[in-house]
């Protein structure tokens, strides 16, 4: 549950419950976020006379806001999905209302109410560092470390728990008036076990979230934080956010932008950052102990660490790298042929009209089973072909393919991705 200051702008925040509105003994006050996940709330604890955090459980896309203020599942299409995620948000409070650490925000209490779930904890003053670093000067190493340093101790923690945060961003790290940071929202927390990861619909951040999210069996882990949380140190030192994992397995700009901030940070730190942002995952420290020393302490860098469980691991990485090879070999080639289609096409053009028989042809032609038929535009992904390679976007197709052609570019799913930024 990110915080900071709440927006009043009417219709700001449509799905919001409106300011006055109670739920049991705590008035909500101003909206302080929402994504996909959820809606979170400044409200007030009108028995203690203390101001809270509320995060309701409001997936955008599978619920609505009825006039009384309940939520409900879109359809019945979308029940399953929205009672077995409910279910998770409640499982997910549980787990964090165990944490008892100063650099992670503890739930103090969670509640079903109005159709839906919720989770609360104490405000805390002060800004994340999406709005700290935006407004001010970046910080110099020394100040970077000294936030970064209790924030690796609250992460450790979360992972000797077995559960992983998977949304790490700049407005999830949160430093509060006395400068100590504490790590937020939760909203994409899960159980750090095969079957769980499996069997959820990811949740990401394009630029903070590395490949292994991209797919539904992905093979994730603590490396899969620490390469968020070096991604919000890359936007720390650069003052921009890494390229998405994906774009990067075609073109790479991480290094060459570190080695620009080496006026300002010293190699052996940047050489950490860039270790943490390794595209394969087990090319990264496996566990923020070993990412510590290299990222602290400038120890020395060793990319080449084995994971743990590695014949599962080497197993899971494989289909990793054969699904997006698959992905990126079909874009090039379909890109290639639909080239030498519009270099066709062209040449045609300039020849005499086509006679009504001539069209009826192509048109024939076109309609043969089993002949892929031509866009009009750069090839991408059939319909079928998205499905089984990016299974978790799958429902969203029609969404992604704005220009209805059935297929999805690249360009089309990286605006997507885009879009779903909080």
């Amino acid at each position: 549950m990110a915080v900071g200051a709440g927006s009043n702008q009417p219709n700001a925040h449509p799905n919001a419950l409106p300011a006055g509105r109670e739920l049991l003994e705590y008035r909500i006050g101003s909206v302080l976020g929402e994504d996909g996940f959820g809606i979170s709330y400044r409200a007030q604890d009108t028995i203690l006379r203390r101001e809270v955090a509320i995060k309701e459980y409001f997936p955008s896309d599978l619920a609505l806001r009825a006039p009384d203020g309940n939520v409900a599942p879109v359809g019945a299409g979308t029940e399953a999905n929205f009672r077995k995620g409910l279910n998770q948000f409640l499982v997910e409070a549980r787990t964090l209302a165990r944490f008892v650490h100063p650099n992670i925000g503890r739930v103090d209490r969670y509640f079903e109410a109005n159709g839906t779930a919720y989770m609360l904890r104490e405000f805390e003053k002060g800004e994340s560092l999406s709005r700290k670093f935006t407004r001010g000067p970046r910080p110099d190493e020394a100040a970077l470390k000294a936030i970064l340093a209790p924030l690796l101790d609250g992460l450790q923690a979360v992972h000797r728990a077995g559960v992983l945060h998977r949304d790490i961003k700049p407005g999830n790290v949160f430093v509060r008036s006395d400068g100590s940071p504490v790590l937020f929202d939760f909203g994409a927390a899960r159980l750090a076990s095969r079957d769980a990861i499996q069997d959820i619909i990811p949740i990401l951040t394009p630029g903070y979230a590395p490949v292994e999210q991209y797919i539904r069996s992905g093979g994730q882990g603590p490396w899969s934080d620490i390469y968020s949380v070096a991604a919000v140190l890359f936007w720390i030192v650069t003052g921009e956010p890494p390229s998405d994992a994906l774009s990067r397995l075609r073109m790479d700009p991480v290094a060459k932008m570190l080695n620009a901030a080496r006026l300002r940070y010293s190699a052996a730190f940047l050489a950490a950052i860039q270790w943490g942002l390794a595209i394969e995952e087990g090319k990264r420290p496996q566990s923020v102990q070993q990412w510590r020393g290299a990222l602290l302490r400038g120890a020395p860098v060793n990319d080449g660490l084995a994971r743990p469980a590695a014949a599962m691991a080497d197993r899971t990485r494989k289909y990793v790298w054969m699904s997006l090879g698959m992905l990126i070999f079909f874009l090039f080639i379909a890109g290639a042929d639909i080239l030498e289609q519009r270099a066709e096409q062209q040449r045609m053009a300039r020849m005499a009209a086509p006679s009504a028989e001539q069209s009826a042809a192509r048109t024939t032609a076109r309609s043969v089973p089993g002949q892929r038929p031509v866009p009009s535009h750069a090839a991408g992904l059939t319909r079928e072909e998205f499905t089984q390679n990016l299974p978790h976007l799958a429902p969203r197709f029609l969404e992604i393919d704005t220009d209805r052609s059935g297929y999805v570019t690249t360009e089309e799913l990286q605006s997507y991705l885009r879009r779903q930024k909080p």
